[in-house]
Parts: structure tokens; C-alpha cells; sequence
């Protein structure tokens, strides 16, 4: 019973209630007169109420069963400043430290006196209650933890929600999930399709191939290196590979994004993409030249890029170049063309999506 009192009086003292503190524990002096907490405890409802004898009766009854307490020798300190016997609050304060040199509160205390502990501000702020920031702390109103876990909880939510929507947006580090994508047991059991003779396939590719190269363009697209990515799609869609793995390798193609000028990578060159045309369908490049040909309209530019021929030297390759706007550009200087490769009618076309040409 005398120990649930105690208990109920750290809550009071929690809650502020400090005249209910010393009400409550005041008439229990012979239950608790072995007690540290029960003396510690009443002389801060003391302290706090402004009650200066009270808190010296009762925390000297406390450092009697405990000496060595920091909390009690700080709240002792407090009494001096009370006073105005600063240098005594200081004496308090580093007896304090010897016993816990990191003490969080000692070390604030510390500094709080030596910037502001001067003889008459004390004095006045133990008159006007400011005196009350040396205090030993006493922790949280128990009234705003609910509001807090409250808060904790929309932070937690708001968390969760924010990580989970740059992960679908493929805005963090790992783009958008593409975990249902993973070849499945039954995937793996079935990889390759069972009868060659009904179609013709470019690329001829055993069980292990045909799943490093899914495990490659699936790892290429977390890298952002899309282009990396296509190629092995195309690999997957003109070969062997089971109907299953060719449908998932269809979807993953899906979260491919357009690249632009800064976040290209792998710019195949022309050689190898005339060398092995349908392993580059629908990849990206960054091709430069001259243009000729010229056809303009509102809605479209046709030309034809001489490939390399920015020196006027060599071209490696006249390819067939739409941009999709009315676009004006100069025959007479070099350019540089953003254009994903396609193949209308089976003929290699770039479609272009930005030109650069120096105004030069």
C-alpha cells in the first residue's frame, strides 16, 4: 500500500500537482522515513511550490540514506541560488560532475550558471520564477503523450507513405518495384519453348542464358542504365525463351523511361547497331552528323543524318531521321541527334526526340 502511494505521488509530480504531492505524503513519514525516493520526491513538490524550508528538511533527510545522488545534490544547488549563494550552487554543481562527468543535466547547470549566475539575477529570478530552468527536470506531462505518440504516429505514416510512393513514382534509389516481375519456380522449370521448328529465332539460347539475360535487364533498369535494359529484352523477345519469360520481359519493358541529353548511357554506335539490328530496336542513341534531305510540315521534320560526316571527311551511314515538330535545322553545321531506333517497313529509322546545333 505505502509503495503505491509513492508511485502515485511520482505521477502527481509529473502532472505538476505538487500540493497534492506533499498531501499525500506528507502524513506517511513513518512508512516511508528509510525511503531516498519518498524524501527525494517530496522535497521537489517542496522546491517547486516555492517552499525553501520544506526542500532543505526533506532533501537533507534524503542525502542522509544517499549521499552520492546527483539529482539531489543539484536540487540542493538550487536552494543556494535561491539565496543567491552562487558560488555554494557552483560547489553543488561540480560535486555533481566528479560523480557523473557526462551528467546531461549537471553539464547544463553548469552552463547555465556561469552565463547568467550572477548574486542579483538569481535573486530576482527566484522572485519572478525563472529560477525554476535549474530545476531538476521532471519529466513529461503525462497529458501530452497521447498528443505525442499522436504526432509520432502521423510522422511514422507519413514516413511510410512518402518512401512507399517514391518507390511506385521509381523516384528513390531502387525505382519503382518490379519484384512481381521475378521468374517464378514455375518460370524457371519452363524457361525455353519446346518446339524450334514453328518459328524462326534470331537468337538461339540455353536455360542459363535466357535467365541471366532477364537477371541482367531487370539489375540494368535499378541502374538507371535503360538502354542497357532494352538490348536484353530484345535478346529475351528474339530468341527461344519460353512465352512466359517473353510476356514478363514485355512488362518490364513497360517501366523503361526516355532518356534525355544528361541521362543517356550506353550510346550504341552505328556499326553495331547495322551489324544487329533487331537487338537494338527501340534503344537509344546519340548520333552526330550533318542532315540532308529536309522536309518540313507543321506537325513533322523529315531528313536524312549523315552519320559522322561532322567534319565532311567520312560518313559511316545515311539512316532516315523523323522529329516529331517543325523544327528548322541547318544543313551546313554538325548536329546531334537524341533519337530512338525503330524499324517501319524493316528499315532502320531513328525517331528523333531532341536536336542540338550550336548556333555557331
Amino acid at each position: 500500500m505505502a509503495s503505491s502511494n509513492l508511485e502515485k505521488a511520482k505521477k502527481l509530480l509529473r502532472k505538476r500537482q505538487f500540493s497534492s504531492v506533499v498531501k499525500l505524503l506528507e502524513p506517511l513519514l513513518f512508512d516511508f522515513r528509510d525511503s531516498f525516493q519518498y524524501f527525494y520526491t517530496l522535497g521537489l513538490a517542496c522546491l517547486y511550490l516555492g517552499d525553501v524550508g520544506g526542500a532543505e528538511t526533506y532533501f537533507k533527510k534524503a542525502r542522509q540514506i544517499k549521499i552520492n545522488d546527483v539529482n539531489l545534490i543539484l536540487a540542493q544547488a538550487c536552494l543556494f541560488l535561491r539565496k543567491g549563494y552562487v558560488d555554494r550552487a557552483l560547489e553543488y554543481c561540480l560535486d555533481a560532475l566528479e560523480l557523473e562527468s557526462d551528467n546531461r543535466y549537471a553539464l547544463r547547470f553548469l552552463s547555465r550558471i556561469r552565463k547568467k549566475g550572477d548574486k542579483e539575477r538569481m535573486i530576482e529570478w527566484a522572485h519572478d520564477g525563472r529560477i525554476k530552468v535549474f530545476y531538476p527536470p521532471l519529466g513529461l506531462h503525462p497529458s501530452i503523450i497521447p498528443f505525442i505518440i499522436t504526432i509520432l504516429l502521423l510522422l511514422t505514416a507519413g514516413t511510410i507513405i512518402f518512401a512507399n510512393s517514391k518507390s511506385i513514382l521509381g523516384l528513390n534509389g531502387n525505382r519503382a518495384d518490379i519484384s512481381d516481375l521475378n521468374l517464378t519456380y514455375d518460370d524457371r522449370s519452363d524457361l525455353l519453348e519446346k518446339d524450334l521448328s514453328s518459328s524462326v529465332y534470331t537468337y538461339i539460347l540455353t536455360k542459363s542464358q535466357v535467365e541471366q539475360s532477364f537477371s541482367k535487364a531487370q539489375t540494368e533498369f535499378q541502374r538507371f542504365n535503360d538502354n542497357a535494359a532494352q538490348l536484353e529484352i530484345n535478346r529475351i523477345l528474339n530468341s527461344n525463351a519460353a512465352v512466359s519469360v517473353k510476356q514478363k520481359a514485355r512488362e518490364l519493358m513497360t517501366y523503361l523511361a526516355e532518356p534525355s541529353f544528361d541521362s543517356i548511357k550506353n550510346s550504341f554506335s552505328y556499326t553495331d547497331v547495322s551489324k544487329e539490328p533487331v537487338l537494338y530496336t527501340d534503344c537509344w542513341v546519340l548520333w552526330s552528323g550533318r542532315v540532308s534531305n529536309i522536309t518540313v510540315t507543321d506537325t513533322i521534320t523529315r531528313c536524312s543524318l549523315l552519320i559522322g560526316y561532322e567534319d565532311m571527311k567520312n560518313i559511316e551511314g545515311i539512316v532516315p531521321l523523323q522529329l516529331p515538330s517543325s523544327i528548322l535545322i541547318d544543313p551546313e553545321k554538325p548536329v546531334t541527334v537524341l533519337a530512338k531506333i525503330v524499324f517501319p517497313d524493316g528499315k532502320l529509322t531513328l525517331q528523333g526526340k531532341s536536336v542540338y546545333q550550336s548556333v555557331k
